[in-house]
């Protein structure tokens, strides 16, 4: 096992935080075009997952 200082801990939790923050940003940017192409109809979403799409939106307040 690996003994860490406070200061390496630390280091390593601001990079976990980071990097989960860019994720949950990523994902909810990813998320938002999903929507807009539901919205608009996109004629790669086959109609029945539009539907469960709009229903989430509406679950979410968007």
């Amino acid at each position: 096992m690996t003994t860490l200082t406070l200061q390496q801990a630390f280091e390593a939790c601001q990079k976990n935080e980071t990097a989960w923050l860019n994720r949950k940003a990523e994902l909810a940017a990813a998320e938002q075009e999903y929507q807009e192409q539901v919205l608009a109809g996109d004629d790669r979403i086959p109609a029945e997952c539009r539907h469960c799409a709009t229903l989430s939106m509406s679950k979410n307040g968007r």
